[in-house]
């Protein structure tokens, strides 16, 4: 995600659409105990494996087939609810509230002299990071992204010209689409846009590293992960107690950055205890200069596997005055998921710092040999954690090994569909997991009108010709066929206090 400067005349970034309402299924509104609305709050669809949200007024509605649905109500703070609900052929009104949480705060055994317990979650956490990696041999699952812009405040001298492009402050600018993401370990992406609604340069705030990575790698969009191998030397963390959600226990831990600066997070991670998998998170970073905040909602699409069912960001900048931000929200449905056969075992971690005997005597039987994962896993399912890294990291070099094209570290395939750009409000209608707030609806409005009066193509990409200057601050080109991106070091310049300074030079091409 690299912040271009932001340039005024592309500051309207989405036009707009005219909702239609379809009858089966159901919807409803999410607020708290006092009424008020739950913006994004999470909503999961047990036996369709989808998740939603509400929009920013709590206001949610799904398209279901006539059938019995489990469904679960979340949002980060507040207790979850489970509901089960019959659906007929019209739409079914439910309106939920939520209740703050209360945390525990001595739910863990404490020993005498015992470190703060958050490094030992965490240690348990970062030494199955490779584990929940390397747990699913494929996933496929229909990512629906929405973007909205909204210039926040606009200096007095530019008001009056952007005001003339329908620019204000009222009004949010909105882009859809609809992908089919794919994985296949270790190393193939797959990306189909199925459709797609945008007007405008999104100034390259598009969210697609965070919704396809994963905070188990060691990086996320170039800042070091809580759950990275190096993460102690970047983060410190602190146990601000644990809760029951969906019948686990679940860890809160506070992230702390050792050092101010870019490129590292602050917030929380919440974790499930015993299998040590993100339950969700509430991270923010800075990058560029700009803030970057990151909210992610997990369920358990299988037992023991837990997998994103909506993301949450928020960029805010200022640019010549003008105060704007950028919310994106994505919401993973439809999963269908592989299990690796190696690891489909359940694993206990021990510490090595707080069981001290135990790891000694489970490190003198397995005398540090890596062999067979699943052998090794079946003798006794506990490894301390340096074991378990030791031994995913040989796994996965016998696998690069086996493995075909053992020199290709990833292949990553992009394709847009010939219709998605086709697509009438009908079906966006239809497709939409959450209704468009007020702020949206008059954004399209807006939009529309512009295209009508200016009679502009409903969508465009990013600059097409080559300038100098891009060789220093870096450029997006593309053709009907083929793309290219110069990520230049003045771009992507940045400091910390472990790496000092630094930055990335390449060249992107797509086809």
């Amino acid at each position: 995600m690299n912040f271009l400067p932001l340039r005024i005349s592309l500051l309207v970034l989405f036009y707009g659409l005219v909702t239609v309402c379809y009858a089966g299924g159901i919807r409803g509104k999410v607020t708290d105990v006092k009424g008020e609305p739950l913006p994004y709050a999470t909503i999961y669809v047990v036996q369709s494996k989808t998740g939603t949200t509400t929009n920013l007024e709590g206001f949610f509605e799904i398209n279901l087939s006539p059938g019995s649905y489990d469904l679960s109500f979340q949002y980060l703070g507040y207790e979850s609810i489970q509901k089960r609900v019959v659906i007929s052929s019209d739409f079914t009104t439910l309106d939920i509230r939520l209740t703050q949480r209360e945390v525990e705060l001595d739910v863990l055994e404490v020993y005498d002299g015992r470190e703060n317990p958050s490094y030992t979650i965490m240690r348990k956490a970062i030494g199955k990071s490779k584990y929940h990696l390397n747990q699913l041999n494929s996933y496929s699952t229909e990512v629906y992204v929405k973007g909205t812009g909204r210039i926040k405040k606009i200096p007095w001298l530019l008001r009056r010209s952007l005001a003339k492009d329908g620019v204000d402050t009222k009004t949010a600018f909105v882009s859809e689409s609809v992908s089919q993401v794919s994985y296949t370990r270790p190393n193939y992406f797959s990306e189909k846009v199925i459709s797609r609604r945008t007007k405008g340069d999104s100034n390259e705030t598009d969210p697609g590293g965070f919704i396809n990575g994963s905070f188990y790698l060691p990086k996320v969009e170039g800042a070091i992960s809580p759950f990275s191998t190096k993460a102690f030397a970047y983060y410190r963390f602190e146990f601000l107690g644990s809760f029951f959600d969906q019948g686990r226990e679940i860890n809160r831990i506070k992230v702390i950055p050792r050092s101010p600066g870019e490129l590292v997070f602050t917030g929380t991670v919440n974790i499930v205890d015993g299998i040590w998998a993100i339950h969700s998170l509430d991270l923010s970073m800075r990058k560029e200069g700009f803030d970057v905040g990151v909210k992610q909602m997990y369920s358990a699409i299988q037992e023991n596997v837990w997998l994103p069912v909506s993301h949450q960001f928020k960029i805010e900048g200022t640019v010549l005055g003008i105060v704007f931000e950028y919310n994106y929200l994505a919401t993973n449905g439809k999963y269908e998921i592989t299990l690796n056969p190696d690891l489909d075992v359940a694993i206990t971690v021990v510490d090595e710092k707080i069981e001290v005997e135990k790891a000694k005597t489970l490190s003198t039987a397995a005398k540090l040999e890596v062999g067979d994962l699943k052998e090794r896993l079946s003798e006794g399912k506990e490894l301390t954690n340096n074991d378990l890294k030791k031994l995913l990291k040989e796994y996965e070099k016998e696998e690069k090994a086996e493995s075909e094209t053992p020199t290709i570290v990833s292949v990553e395939n992009f394709e847009v569909d010939s219709l998605a750009d086709s697509r009438d409000s009908a079906y966006w209608s239809e497709i939409r997991p959450m209704p468009l707030d007020n702020y949206e609806i008059r954004g399209y409005e807006v939009q529309d009108s512009i295209l009508r009066v200016d009679g502009e193509d409903a969508l465009t990409f990013g600059s097409s010709k080559f300038k100098w200057t891009d060789i220093l601050f870096g450029g997006t080109y593309f053709t009907e066929k083929y793309g290219a991106k110069i990520n230049a070091p003045l771009s992507s310049l940045n400091f910390n206090t472990v790496e000092g300074f630094h930055f990335d030079y390449g060249l992107e091409m797509t086809k």
